[in-house]
């Protein structure tokens, strides 16, 4: 018996083109799937090399990211701390000799480090607060430190600055002794001069002559007009 009110041609078509799409739309599914695994993949991949890494270079802090230069504390573990560019640590699992370019620089980070503290402190007294070296994603390498003043600088600019203290604190006792000694003088020269008679001129002569020490023949006489 037939069916009636169906195009066959059209139910034919309309089914095979419903059946493509659910075809498709799974394998995209599963290539998403697929990817996603890949992805993940290569992420703990990458998570295990650095930890790696970091096995063989105890003396310094590695990680995937990037340069930060606003950096304002100190290295908490006291290592430098090392940022390798994902990019850069994907070229190094894939590609041995990039691999040995790499570690053969990480392995002289601790050694420079020495260096670079030392130098430093004994150029300029201050020491390394905090270290950064990184690698970015075009294999350009880079340095920074922050540096501060060490526990003996400190103790060095308190001594000086007690001791700043202490020697104006000296200056300033020595001044007012002398200031003391001076008003002293003044009071133990301070004399009381005077003369009686019954000229104007003569009396004063007699003053200034025993002010100075002298007669008043010797202090000569004044000669005052009116």
């Amino acid at each position: 018996m037939a069916i009636t009110g169906i195009n066959n041609s059209s139910y034919t078509s309309y089914y095979a083109s419903g059946y493509k799409n659910t075809v498709k739309k799974a394998a995209c599914d599963i290539q998403k799937t697929k990817e996603n695994s890949q992805v993940s993949k290569t992420e703990e991949s990458q998570e295990d090399y650095v930890k790696k890494l970091q096995e063989k270079n105890p003396q310094i802090d590695i990680v995937a990211g990037s340069s930060d230069k606003n950096v304002k504390t100190a290295n908490r573990t006291g290592k430098t701390d090392v940022r390798i560019a994902p990019e850069i640590l994907n070229r190094m699992m894939s590609n041995p000799e990039v691999a040995t370019k790499y570690e053969n620089m990480l392995s002289k980070i601790p050694a420079l480090d020495r260096w670079a503290d030392s130098m430093i402190k004994s150029m300029t007294g201050s020491e390394v607060k905090y270290r950064q070296v990184w690698i970015d994603k075009d294999g350009n390498m880079g340095s920074m430190v922050i540096t501060g003043p060490s526990e003996e600088q400190k103790k060095a600019d308190e001594d000086r600055k007690i001791e700043k203290r202490k020697e104006n604190e000296q200056k300033l006792a020595e001044r007012r002794a002398e200031r003391k000694e001076k008003m002293k003088k003044i009071q133990e020269d301070r004399r009381t001069i005077f003369a009686i008679g019954t000229d104007m001129k003569s009396i004063t002569e007699n003053v200034v002559a025993q002010a100075v020490g002298t007669a008043p023949s010797i202090g000569g006489s004044c000669n005052v007009k009116a």
